[in-house]
């Protein structure tokens, strides 16, 4: 118990120093590449590093299993200079068992990366574009889909309004039960739009039994000056092309939100294919996780007496890479449609840990 404690706080440990490397590191460069792409008049350093700290975050998810990977590389080359593999032997704990701690710890931050940080992240990532915006006077305009329908809020040239829309049909040209809201500049609201239907077509917005509320002039009630029109045009940038693309993006969404997200992506006439790809990508995540700590266990084990270990550590960094890649060039095939989604989300890490567990296993018997 007492060797099994001292395993897990040595790789503990070390994996703690690697991450706060890496932190570091992303976060200097990130610093830097914001100081770089905004005016310096309109930022200071401190702005800088807050907005950088909104977006590190999902970057380290990103890198997360070649932290994994670098962690065990480090960890088993140290216990394989200090012989303590050699110990474990002899106390009759095979290198499976030593590893066994370590291997399921690595494989719960995956399951806690997939279920919480990696939604956290991602929506911090969305308030660093917001936050980015108003600092270099930009507003962007941003569209989702969600179980209320289609949102887009743009910046027109004297307001700024809010579309939303029910659902959409034929391709994302026609939008059902559409709703627009114009607001000033300063935030105040000038109409109400209610359409039964919108046509896009040629950046502007054809509406079809419209019923509209103005507010720029006090009234007692606007409803009786509400006006009745038959057709009316809006101009917009929205295209046929963002409406199918306009789904809420998948790792901003924790786990037990993809059903629903799902439903509403179907719904507007918009594929989940993208969503439930990540989500099987998601499920499949402490595999792909456990598969890079064994590759870098099967590189640096017994490497002391044997005089290579550069070539280990250039061994393991290089298939835990071609694994990295291996696993996006497949997702990206599921997303695509090309591949069936358990096989563009499964095959790769179960291929990656079977294999790093193989590889242990033989190294095991000699």
């Amino acid at each position: 118990m007492t060797f099994s404690f001292y395993i897990m706080r040595s790789y503990a440990t070390v994996l703690l120093g690697v991450f706060g490397i890496v932190l570091a590191l992303v976060l200097t460069i990130d610093t830097l590449d914001v100081l770089g792409s905004i005016r310096s008049e309109r930022i200071s350093f401190l702005d800088a590093v807050w907005l950088s700290s909104l977006r590190v975050p999902d970057l380290i998810v990103l890198v997360f299993p070649l932290i994994i990977l670098i962690s065990s590389l480090v960890f088993c080359l140290t216990l394989s200079g200090n012989s303590e593999f050699v110990i474990s032997r002899a106390m009759g704990r095979p290198m499976l068992l030593t590893l066994l701690g370590p291997l399921v710890f690595s494989m719960c931050i995956a399951a806690l990366v997939a279920s919480t940080i990696g939604p956290l992240s991602s929506r911090l990532s969305d308030e660093y574009s917001e936050a980015r915006a108003r600092i270099s006077g930009s507003l962007e305009n941003r569209l989702q889909v969600t179980a209320s329908g289609l949102w887009l809020r743009e910046a027109l040239a004297d307001d700024i309004s809010v579309l939303n829309a029910a659902s959409s049909f034929d391709g994302g040209d026609r939008l059902n039960d559409v709703t627009i809201f114009r607001f000033s500049p300063d935030g105040q609201l000038l109409e109400r739009l209610e359409a039964q239907n919108g046509f896009l077509s040629d950046g502007q917005l054809l509406l079809t039994d419209v019923k509209l509320w103005d507010f720029s002039t006090l009234a007692a009630n606007p409803e009786l000056s509400a006006q009745q029109r038959n057709i009316m045009r809006f101009p917009t940038t929205l295209t046929s092309e963002q409406v199918l693309e306009g789904r809420p993006t998948p790792d901003t969404l924790f786990l037990w939100e993809f059903p629903s997200a799902i439903r509403a992506l179907e719904t507007s006439g918009s594929s989940p294919l993208s969503h439930q790809v990540f989500f099987f990508a998601q499920m499949a995540l402490p595999l792909y996780y456990g598969a890079m700590f064994l590759l870098g266990a099967c590189f640096s084990l017994q490497t002391s007496r044997m005089g290579k270990r550069g070539l280990a550590v250039m061994g393991a960094i290089s298939l835990g890479f071609l694994l990295f890649f291996f696993q996006r060039t497949v997702q990206t095939f599921g997303e695509a449609g090309e591949l069936p989604v358990l096989v563009a989300t499964l095959s790769p890490s179960l291929a990656g840990f079977l294999g790093g567990l193989a590889w242990l296993l033989r190294k095991e018997d000699g």
